[in-house]
């Protein structure tokens, strides 16, 4: 795996990222990123679409909520897979996840191994993409 390419993980809540970033780390062997303020995010991922493999968002965050989040990723980069993890699931919620083209929406807590399926089949669909368009 291309060393440069990393999971985004964008939580206010420094604990949440830190055990999301070692799970990743040590259960897939690939490279996290984490981000606690969705507006620093923002601006970095933007900018870095084509080294991220997979963003993993709360719903629930100052400044930027996931939703908008998800919403302007989306727009700079149309393929690249969005998980959004939240405590608060509702219809409105899910419905306006999916119309923005969040491939998945899931409750905290989760069940990691569940979770890591998840994020396997979601970053080898990702990188089969970025290496068919030559990236």
């Amino acid at each position: 795996m291309n060393g440069s390419l990393y999971v985004a993980l964008v939580d206010d809540e420094a604990t949440i990222t830190r055990m999301i970033r070692f799970l990743i780390e040590r259960s897939l062997g690939m490279a996290a990123r984490e981000f606690n303020d969705s507006t620093k995010a923002l601006q970095v991922l933007t900018g870095d679409m084509a080294n991220v493999l997979l963003v993993i968002c709360d719903l629930r965050m100052p400044k930027v909520d996931g939703l908008q989040l998800c919403r302007r990723l989306r727009e700079n980069d149309p393929d690249c897979p969005l998980i959004l993890l939240s405590a608060y699931v509702s219809e409105e919620m899910e419905a306006e996840a999916r119309q923005i083209g969040v491939n998945r929406i899931i409750p905290k807590p989760f069940v990691p191994a569940q979770f890591l399926t998840d994020v396997r089949q979601l970053s080898a669909e990702r990188l089969r993409h970025l290496e068919t368009q030559g990236g």
